[in-house]
């Protein structure tokens, strides 16, 4: 009875302090005894759950923070593995290219075959790099030198023009010396697409493929470093 009088008084209390009008509160309203009641018992009840409740929020609040910042951390780890492995496989479809290129290049440096500065650009040609154009924005989530790759590619096609423009205009012969200077561009290509392609990755990426590009390159630098022994590059 006294725990309810308390209860009841209580809301009197309430009421009176949200009213505009003190007239609406009549204090006689107020027994003594289920006053103590309230300062003795009920009060500290709900000052228990008001701090209760505060401790709770700021425990929500953190743990809503921390499964944000885990599900950024997972999509960003997802989106860094679907980059990786469309960068790799885009590069091992480049590293066959350059094995070719490196072969055409050994082919004229040894005197086997007579390419005339208008055909070398056809014959030496990079594809559009379509992959790295389309993420070129998140390359920064690789962990290996995926710009330098590319960089080399954009030189290699410099280092053909200039051989298209040389003395003697496009209706000589190339050089041998010329060949190796491109062929110092494609190795080192070969070299970065080794240590890309090497690069450990989920088994979601074709390992075989990735290993058979692997022994082509290596054949083919050995090769090279035969045909072109001046070459700084197999230092």
């Amino acid at each position: 009875m006294r725990r309810d009088a308390a209860l009841k008084t209580l809301f009197i209390l309430r009421l009176a302090s949200v009213t505009d009008s003190k007239e609406n509160f009549n204090r006689s309203q107020v027994n003594p005894s289920a006053a103590r009641l309230i300062e003795a018992e009920i009060l500290p009840v709900i000052v228990g759950f008001d701090l209760g409740s505060l401790i709770g929020g700021f425990v929500g609040a953190a743990g809503a923070v921390g499964a944000v910042y885990f599900l950024i951390r997972q999509q960003r780890r997802e989106e860094a593995n679907n980059v990786s492995h469309a960068i790799r496989r885009e590069i091992i479809v480049l590293s066959e290219i350059l094995i070719s290129h490196l072969r055409i290049l050994e082919a004229i440096k040894a005197g086997e075959v007579t390419i005339m500065r208008n055909k070398l650009r056809s014959a030496i040609m990079n594809p559009e790099t379509i992959i790295y154009k389309a993420v070129a924005n998140r390359i920064g989530l690789l962990p290996y030198p995926v710009v330098q790759f590319y960089m080399r590619m954009a030189e290699i096609q410099n280092a053909v023009q200039i051989a298209v423009v040389g003395p003697g205009g496009e209706n000589v012969a190339v050089p041998g010396g010329e060949a190796g200077t491109i062929a110092k561009s494609v190795t080192i290509a070969c070299k970065l697409a080794r240590s890309i392609i090497s690069h450990p990755s989920s088994p979601s990426v074709d390992e075989e493929i990735a290993r058979v590009t692997l022994v082509h390159i290596d054949e083919a630098l050995q090769r090279a470093k035969q045909s072109f022994p001046d070459n700084p590059t197999f230092d």
